[in-house]
């Protein structure tokens, strides 16, 4: 069950790129209906799909007035730390050989290792680590944070110009030039996971 759950919150963060790049893309080319972006998206990687989606999205920053550039930089550098962590877990998770844990002879209480396969050149090692319910719930809830996280950025940028109140100050909050995640108000809104997938 947390493993599906990761699954579904994982998938959140590539549907948010999807749709950010299709919202970007109809905004810098004043498309109604920019269905062709629909056509490709489905085929790429989630690595190409952010790529595409912080370009995007910052070419049309670079044009907006309402964007403040260092608040923009701050959430745009979040946004690509909290991916790279949560990828690497999804491959982790996603093509991994799953072992039940064994004390003396005995299957443990919903605890796992995971052998970690690494190819390097035709080099290949293992990677023990060990997940239960609790860590794998953990990282789905920084994924469905990091969704709505990359959802109100995109609201904000494309959205900002229209609407002052959509400022990234309104949404997000700083320090020390970072942008804070996860937000005080994620942490409360997906506090039952399973009440938002």
């Amino acid at each position: 069950m947390a493993l599906g759950r990761f699954v579904v919150c994982y998938s959140k963060v590539q549907n948010i790129f999807q749709e950010g790049i299709y919202c970007v893309t109809a905004k810098l080319n004043s498309l109604d209906d920019p269905q062709f972006v629909r056509c490709f998206m489905h085929r790429l990687s989630v690595d190409q799909l952010e790529d595409i989606f912080l370009t995007l999205i910052s070419k049309y920053a670079c044009k907006a007035q309402h964007i403040d550039k260092v608040e923009f930089k701050a959430v745009r550098k979040t946004i690509s730390k909290q991916s790279e962590h949560l990828k690497e877990v999804r491959n982790r998770v996603m093509h991994s050989v799953w072992n039940e844990k064994f004390w003396e002879g005995k299957p443990g209480e919903h605890l796992y290792r995971m052998i970690y396969h690494k190819n390097k050149q035709f080099q290949f090692t293992l990677d023990e680590e060990e997940f239960d319910y609790e860590k794998l719930n953990k990282h789905a809830h920084t994924a469905i944070c990091l969704s709505q996280f990359i959802h109100d950025f995109l609201i904000c940028v494309v959205n900002g110009d229209t609407h002052p109140d959509k400022s990234l100050k309104a949404y997000f909050q700083f320090r020390d030039n970072e942008a804070v995640f996860p937000r005080k108000s994620d942490l409360h809104r997906f506090q039952n996971i399973d009440d938002n997938i």
